[in-house]
């Protein structure tokens, strides 16, 4: 995916403000850098030794770019499990149950999108982005010179019967317990190796941005992974991060009706750091209308 030519003359040059310096905004800052363009990034918590930016945003979640996660979270049946996972203390989804009146437009968009006709439509706008992924971060990665952190494993899906139903921890190691990222579908997490040990990350919690952590979910966690990895070392970590989510998992990337000038690209719930690579280039080859920001 070729970086666009820079503009013939300085006044071409735009002095652009990206706000936000989570992976998906410092992608969309390089595509513009590429295109000579001058770029202010804005973030109250830039991800720096002096910041504790993992609860800006899920840090790199589950570390994996999932080039096939076009499925959404609002899937077919899911009406019929919300009860159960709710009340299921130990399941992968919770709400705070003071904010369910402001979540309930959210909430009824949510049920909308599962539908058998909706869920095609969303799968074939993830597919398609999915596709251009990898390229896009190929040339990122070839520029950052970090290829040595990229590991071609795969993925491996986990499945458990009976069926049991973001937060984050990670675990020391003395030797390597997994090869790939692994997921646990049912229980709503992935447990990925990394050099500094294991991490394994999750769930979805329903509520606002000033609720506090709640341990009783990453000690679901944790409880779950030691199952599978009992020789799993000491906890050495554990944090909320915020995952922005759209009801129908597509992400927002648009123009704001607001103004022309502002251009938003945000909502990648689980598949920020996947999309990210594509997400700021202006070769996108794809249809954007599903993803405008004034879609509902």
């Amino acid at each position: 995916m070729p970086s666009e030519p820079c503009p013939s003359s300085e006044s071409d040059r735009k002095d652009i403000v990206v706000i936000g310096a989570g992976v998906v905004g410092l992608s969309y800052a390089l595509w513009l850098l590429r295109s000579c363009h001058r770029v202010t990034v804005v973030d109250r918590e830039p991800p720096s030794a002096s910041t504790d930016y993992r609860h800006a945003c899920s840090y790199g979640d589950a570390c994996t770019i999932a080039l096939g996660a076009c499925l959404p979270v609002a899937m077919p049946g899911i009406l019929c499990c919300l009860p159960g996972m709710l009340l299921d203390r130990d399941g992968p989804l919770s709400i705070y149950w003071h904010d369910l009146l402001a979540l309930a437009p959210c909430l009824y968009h949510f049920l909308r999108a599962s539908g058998k006709r909706p869920v095609e439509e969303i799968v074939a706008v993830l597919g398609e982005m999915l596709r251009l992924a990898e390229e896009g971060h190929a040339s990122l990665i070839a520029e950052a010179n970090v290829r040595d952190l990229v590991r071609r494993h795969g993925c491996m899906y986990v499945y458990r019967t009976p069926t049991e139903r973001g937060y984050h921890i990670e675990f020391e190691t003395d030797r390597p317990l997994l090869h790939s990222s692994t997921c646990y579908p049912s229980a709503g997490f992935y447990m990925v190796p990394l050099s500094q040990g294991l991490r394994a990350a999750g769930t979805v919690e329903l509520g606002g941005l000033d609720k506090p952590f709640r341990k009783v979910r990453t000690a679901v966690i944790e409880r779950r992974a030691r199952c599978f990895l009992p020789a799993l070392g000491t906890k050495t970590s554990d944090w909320l991060g915020f995952r922005p989510s759209m009801p129908d998992s597509i992400p927002v990337i648009g123009r704001s009706s607001v103004g022309p000038e502002v251009l938003y690209a945000f909502e990648h719930g689980d598949i920020g750091l996947t999309l990210a690579g594509i997400t700021g280039s202006d070769t996108l080859p794809i249809d954007l209308s599903p993803l405008r920001p004034n879609r509902y």
